[in-house]
């Protein structure tokens, strides 16, 4: 059983650990050391054994206590020792929680811990979090983290991208479209028909179902009537709107029979001859059902 130190060759930066069965491959397990394995690579890690030949693990638990104490490496977060939980019960938990924090920030997982773990970690909290419905869903910035820290953030966000895409700072400043290429989007626009049959992303699907799937029945059924409201209301407005259009656009000399009567209308139509017929038919009505009404 050993001792051993694990130096970064980089940073100069140092582990002590122990080593019950002086494993070549294994050169530490402690948190900051695995964040600082992924971010400079272990082939940028060299391991030295500084003490051999201890013989119990009482006397290893020591005697790593003691290397720690003495050589205060900057990867050990505890004293050392005992293994387990190291962080809980120290009387410098808060000191080594935000060791921890800082040395994450601004980093991925990707940079942290590598891409296979990376890919796990995600898996993992995307299954934790599915079918689960956010505490904060529906609610705003300021609803959530109150008015001045949402006050704060909306102004960061807009300093951050002030000027970034105006002028010079946008990517394509100075780049102007010919006409041929104009030509050639909109030619390819009509070919692939964006958003037309299969090409669309609900093409086969009723709106109605995607909300039963998505929130449930209750309140999926809530939405679709009150969505069924606003297009009646929609619809009972624009009705209005197209009757008083139509009713504009044929009046006056705007309408076809303008100037004109009824007999005026079949003369052009059928002739003089059927026109007279028509005509007299018509008054014999009138007057027929004129008598009627005076008897009744």
């Amino acid at each position: 059983m050993i001792i051993y130190k694990t130096t970064n060759l980089i940073n100069g930066k140092r582990y002590i650990g122990k080593d019950k069965y002086d494993n070549p491959k294994y050169i530490g397990s402690g948190k900051l050391l695995k964040y600082a394995i992924n971010k400079y690579g272990k082939q940028n890690f060299i391991k030295e054994t500084i003490e051999d030949n201890i013989d119990n693990v009482k006397l290893l638990n020591e005697r790593e206590i003691y290397w720690i104490d003495r050589l205060k490496p900057e990867y050990n977060i505890a004293k050392g020792g005992y293994g387990g939980d190291t962080i809980s019960n120290n009387p410098n938990k808060e000191n080594i929680n935000e060791k921890i924090r800082q040395s994450k920030l601004g980093k991925t997982w990707i940079i942290l811990y590598g891409k296979r773990e990376a890919k796990r970690k995600r898996k993992k909290l995307s299954l934790s979090l599915k079918g689960r419905i956010s505490s904060n869903k529906g609610k705003t910035l300021a609803e959530i983290v109150g008015e001045s820290r949402a006050k704060e953030i909306g102004d960061r966000i807009s300093a951050s991208k002030q000027g970034k895409y105006t002028g010079k700072g946008n990517p394509n400043y100075g780049n102007k479209w010919s006409e041929e290429q104009k030509k050639n989007l909109s030619e390819k626009l009509v070919l692939n028909k964006i958003g037309v049959g299969d090409k669309n992303s609900m093409y086969g699907k009723h709106f109605t179902t995607m909300w039963k799937e998505k929130y449930g029945e209750k309140v999926a059924n809530r939405k679709i009537k009150k969505l069924y409201k606003k297009i009646g209301k929609s619809l009972i407005e624009a009705n209005k709107d197209e009757k008083i259009r139509m009713s504009h656009a044929v009046c006056g000399e705007k309408n076809g029979m303008s100037g004109k009567s009824i007999y005026d209308v079949w003369i052009e139509k059928f002739g003089k001859e059927i026109a007279d017929k028509k005509y007299n038919k018509m008054i014999n009505k009138m007057k027929k059902n004129q008598k009627g009404g005076l008897e009744n």
